[in-house]
């Protein structure tokens, strides 16, 4: 029996249509005229179970501000927000879009498509916004008239006692929640689109876009997408206003005092970095200008500090590498040795940036976490089990957590002694150890001097890797930094054969 399709809650398939589905309180459905409050969502039935979560946000928005406004007409109760997802729901019932109504888009095809021909040969003139506005939103027309009887009442009620015009009455009568609602959404249908509302998802899709990072599916981006999804957990959506940069600010404390407690200030404060200029790049585009939004206070702290592995280890880790030549996760680990590599690294390798064969066989490693990580990486151990299973390895680290794999048979094989980060700081001491200069190790690396790396990844292209005098010079450091690894290979022309 196949198992059955999960949705989130108050969402399914209806005719074959995705829907929001909710009951109304008793108590408010005889109010509401309805048991039911539901919408149609724009989505295919073959969703997944995220993007029906998100698709079905704004109705539940539209759900919570309408049953509020079943129990509490009064406008001070509301939020902007609420109001504005009341107002959404009025666009929705009306069958509009943002701008529908502006006076640029009514034409033929629209008096066509909801069959006003009628209404202007009665008018015997062309419609205009305002017209429609009324049509569309007939709650429009209340407010109005209930002035209109009470100044009729007071009139009234001053003749009978012989009032003289202007004393102590006033008629101000107040709108209800749903009459101002429906004036947001005639307003809303009769805006220009680039005068809408903008939410922080909007400025954070805005920020994307900027940052050219379209594919929700790249892995730096769904990365980053987690992040901003955890913060908009504490700080909840809505549509910018004056007030919303205090709620930013008690969100960005709220965010980093939670998530100190789980991982390190370092990584806590990382994972805000791409949310900060997203919230920053929306602070330079309001008007006024709003102060820049800065990573809050955080304990103090030192960073741990991480052990290189021992010689005894490298050993043991190498032997193991070699012995297992037909293990993917063997040339991995070879790189991550002797070249600083890290997994995600590794599998952003292109065929055009393997030059595995000649006097100094190295990989270009073309994109890096910073600037200056960008560089070439001599091939000093395991040539052959690199050459065998690169291919094999960029496509098994082609997943969500690329390291996840090397980290833990790292882990398994030393008892948890060892990431592979201590892979990368360990490179840092075979240098030092062997007087291996530090220009050099920048070089290898990309530790800080962005300008050697870039001009390095030149000589790293085809035709030159041989004649470079340069790509010799770092070949021979590489080759100092693991002297004492290199008894581990077997001679040239001998091929390693695995023992079953």
């Amino acid at each position: 029996m196949a198992k059955q399709r999960r949705w989130p809650p108050n969402v399914g398939v209806n005719m074959g249509r995705v829907r929001f589905r909710k009951a109304i309180p008793p108590d408010l459905a005889i109010v509401a005229g309805t048991k039911d409050f539901q919408e149609y969502l724009p989505l295919d039935p073959s969703a997944s179970f995220d993007e029906a979560f998100e698709a079905a946000k704004p109705a539940r928005a539209r759900y919570d501000a309408f049953i509020k406004s079943l129990s509490n007409s009064s406008i001070d109760a509301f939020t902007e927000n609420e109001l504005e997802a009341l107002a959404a729901k009025y666009l929705k019932k009306a069958d509009l879009k943002r701008g529908d109504l502006a006076l640029h888009n009514i034409g033929p095809e629209f008096i066509k498509r909801y069959e006003l021909e009628g209404v202007e040969e009665s008018l015997g003139r062309k419609l205009t916004t305002d017209d429609l506005k009324l049509l569309f939103f007939p709650g429009l027309v209340e407010p109005a008239v209930r002035a209109k009887t009470a100044t009729a009442q007071i009139q009234k009620l001053r003749k009978e006692l012989g009032l003289s015009e202007g004393g102590m009455f006033s008629v101000k009568p107040k709108p209800t929640i749903h009459e101002l609602a429906q004036f947001r959404a005639a307003e809303a249908a009769a805006t220009v689109r680039s005068r809408q509302p903008q939410t922080l998802s909007w400025w954070w899709n805005d920020y994307l876009e900027y940052r050219g990072l379209t594919d929700p599916e790249e892995r730096g981006t769904k990365r980053i997408q987690r992040y901003w999804d955890r913060f908009l957990l504490s700080v909840g959506d809505h549509i910018v206003t004056s007030d919303s940069q205090q709620l930013i600010d008690d969100a960005l404390e709220d965010q980093i005092a939670y998530r100190v407690k789980e991982v390190t200030v370092t990584t806590a404060k990382r994972e805000l970095s791409e949310v900060l200029a997203a919230l920053n790049r929306m602070a330079r585009k309001q008007r006024p200008k709003w102060p820049d939004f800065v990573v809050p206070e955080t304990p103090p702290h030192e960073e741990a500090e991480r052990d290189p592995l021992s010689v005894e280890d490298q050993i043991i880790l190498v032997k193991h590498c070699l012995d297992n030549p037909d293990d993917w996760v063997s040339a991995v680990q070879l790189l991550e040795l002797q070249g600083g590599m890290m997994a995600k690294e590794i599998s952003t390798l292109q065929v055009d940036d393997l030059f595995l064969e000649g006097m100094y066989p190295h990989i270009v490693v073309r994109q890096g976490k910073t600037v200056a990580r960008p560089r070439v990486v001599p091939i000093v151990l395991g040539l052959n089990v690199i050459k065998t299973n690169i291919h094999e390895a960029i496509r098994r680290l082609d997943v969500q957590d690329p390291s996840a794999t090397p980290r833990s048979r790292l882990k398994k094989m030393f008892e948890g002694k060892y990431t592979s980060h201590h892979l990368r700081h360990t490179i840092r001491v075979n240098g030092t150890a062997n007087n291996v200069s530090y220009l050099a190790l920048q070089t290898i690396c990309g530790w800080s001097d962005g300008s050697i790396n870039r001009q390095m990844l030149k000589y790293g292209k085809a035709g030159l890797a041989d004649s470079s005098e340069v790509l010799k010079a770092t070949h021979q450091a590489s080759l100092e930094i693991h002297k004492h690894l290199r008894h581990l290979e077997p001679p040239k022309g001998e091929k390693i054969v695995r023992l079953r």
